[in-house]
């Protein structure tokens, strides 16, 4: 899930290579960041369950995908910006 993330950036930086990486990350980023939320908050609401492997599911989820974010929106425009 988290990957998606990451080919939306670089889709969007690739559709014009003259591009700044910051219009792409500028464009793009609220996209990610609100699929993001969205998901944390879905699989963040299993972190309640009374069911331990459930709940362990829901944390270790929400923590990939908040890794996942973190690294499509600080990482990969950071790596890129260096790509000629």
């Amino acid at each position: 899930v988290g990957v998606d993330y990451a080919v939306h950036l670089i889709h969007r930086r690739e559709a014009d290579p003259k591009r700044d990486i910051t219009a792409a990350l500028a464009e793009t980023a609220p996209a990610v960041l609100l699929a993001a939320l969205t998901t944390i908050i879905g699989f963040g609401s299993l972190v309640t369950s009374s069911y331990r492997p459930l709940a362990s599911l829901g944390l270790v989820s929400g923590l990939s995908i908040t890794a996942c974010l973190v690294t499509a929106l600080l990482v990969l425009p950071a790596w890129l910006a260096d790509r000629p």
